[in-house]
Parts: C-alpha cells; sequence; structure tokens
C-alpha cells in the first residue's frame, strides 16, 4: 500500500494514546514506501511479541529497528532495500540485540544501481555474526570478496538458501562447494549467483551429481539466455531450465527411480519452491 489515503491514515493516529505493548507477532509492511519514519518509530517499540517483520523497501530508520523489544522473539527478518538504515546499526542489530539472535530467514537485500548497504568491510563484520540458526539468507546487492568464500563454506553447513552480492566471480562460487578435486559437504539447495555474469555449462561444477542437495540455481537473464542454447546438453546431465517473470533458474531433475526433495519447510510458512 503505498497511497496518499493510507499513509495519511498512519499518520491520523500517532498522536492518539497507543498501549505500550500490543500483540502482533507477525506483520508485514512490505513496500509500504508513503509510510513516514515516525509510524515505525511509533509502532515497533510496542511489538514484544514479533516473531516476523517485513519491512522491505520502507522507510524504517537506525532508532526504529533498535527499539524493537529485547522480548521479541524474531525468526523471520526482510530489511530488504531499505535505504534509510545504515550498514553499522544492522549488523549491530543482528549480532547482539536479543531479538534477532534466533533468526531463520534474513534478507539484506539490496539494489546495487542505485543502493549500497553493505560494502567489503561490512560484509566482512556481518559473516562470522550471523547466528548459527539462519536457514535462508539473501546478501544480493552487496559488495563482496573472494576473501568472503571461506565464511561462505562455513555458512553452507548450515544454510539452505543462500544469495551472494557482486565482486566475486565463478571461480569463489566453485570454491564453495569443490577445493583440490574433492566435493565439499554442504546443506545449500537453492544458490542465487544472478550477480554475476556467467555461463553455466553442462560440465559445471554446480551441476554434477556430486554438488547434491543444491537443486535449484537461480541466474541472470543473460546467463539464461546463453544456458537456453545449451539447453540439450544440460538436461543429459540432469538440469532442466526454468523462468517466471523477470526471475530464472536452473532446477536439478529428479534422477530415474527417484523423487525430487520436498522443499517445503515450516520456517517457508507454506512456500512450495526454493528461494
Amino acid at each position: 500500500c503505498s497511497s496518499t489515503a493510507f499513509k495519511n491514515s498512519f499518520k491520523a493516529i500517532l498522536d492518539d494514546p497507543w498501549p505500550d505493548m500490543l500483540p502482533i507477532k507477525r506483520l508485514s509492511l512490505h513496500k509500504c514506501i508513503s509510510l513516514p519514519p515516525a509510524v515505525f518509530e511509533k509502532l515497533l517499540p510496542r511489538l514484544g511479541h514479533l516473531t516476523h517483520l517485513d519491512v522491505a523497501g520502507t522507510h524504517i530508520t537506525d532508532e526504529a529497528l533498535q527499539m524493537i523489544p529485547a522480548t521479541a522473539k524474531m525468526t523471520h527478518l526482510n530489511l530488504a532495500k531499505c535505504k534509510d538504515l545504515s550498514a553499522e546499526v544492522v549488523i549491530k542489530f543482528i549480532s547482539t540485540h536479543p531479538a534477532a539472535s534466533n533468526l531463520v530467514f534474513l534478507s539484506l537485500a539490496a539494489d546495487a544501481t542505485n543502493h549500497l548497504l553493505l560494502g567489503k568491510d561490512d560484509v566482512d563484520a556481518l559473516l562470522p555474526v550471523l547466528p548459527p540458526t539462519l536457514q535462508s539468507l539473501s546478501l544480493r546487492g552487496s559488495r563482496m570478496h573472494t576473501s568472503h568464500v571461506p565464511e561462505l563454506i562455513r555458512l553452507s553447513q548450515t544454510l539452505e538458501e543462500l544469495a551472494v552480492g557482486r565482486g566475486l566471480d565463478m571461480s569463489d562460487i566453485h570454491r564453495i562447494f569443490k577445493q583440490d578435486d574433492a566435493f565439499l559437504e554442504h546443506n545449500l539447495r537453492y544458490l542465487d549467483i544472478s550477480e554475476i555474469d556467467t555461463i553455466i555449462g553442462s560440465a559445471s561444477t554446480l551441476l554434477a551429481p556430486a554438488c547434491a542437495p543444491l537443486g535449484v540455481i537461480e541466474i541472470e537473464e543473460r546467463a539464461y539466455e546463453r544456458a537456453a542454447k545449451l539447453n540439450k546438453s544440460r538436461e543429459k546431465v540432469g538440469w532442466m531450465a526454468s523462468e517466471c517473470g523477470s526471475r530464472y533458474w536452473l532446477v536439478r531433475k529428479p534422477a530415474p527411480g527417484t523423487v525430487a526433495e520436498n522443499p517445503r519447510r515450516k520456517w517457508k510458512m507454506g512456500a512450495e519452491s526454493w528461494g
């Protein structure tokens, strides 16, 4: 909701008496771009029971984020494309705030064409302090570096979904899964490398049977167009192409006589597709 009427309705009650605490557990103001920061600074301090917060694309501020009560037990946090947040406060919140100690889903995605939340040094600081409970992490739009690969390898032992930012190349991605001709154990089912310009041929490390349980790779449009030209050879190694709108995937087909892994997870709130 981004209409003037929606914004004015919120603003009209900001000066009214509010209870000290609201019973809301799950709140989405996803892309409510018209709401002023005052709305978040009034609302968030009263969400002591919060478990899910999606404020992607909004004007949430550093001050409002830090006002979330310590009694909140958040498992899902979406701060994608929040241009009024600073990397310093976001990292401090994730690493020290009691409400963020058990996060399962975290999106810090940004549109790198007009906003940078996490620079290279910020990613340096963030990766080691992420909670071990995380299952899904998006760093799209961040500025990454080959030096981040060891931390990504560590995180791949527990994460099921990972979206990486810019600055890596395919040799870095391959190192997450294979080193010294040996495949590494990992837990990743979904990998978003749409920030990387690449060609994924049938001989790619990512498509190898030994790279399972990786089953979905999200790529950018030009990489998808190149992949389409190699469709027959890729299908021979057990992968197929899929697209929806402006999103493009390579998807592992189940081996003959087997059934594809069910991607439904309790933390995914009913979603039946990876990513």
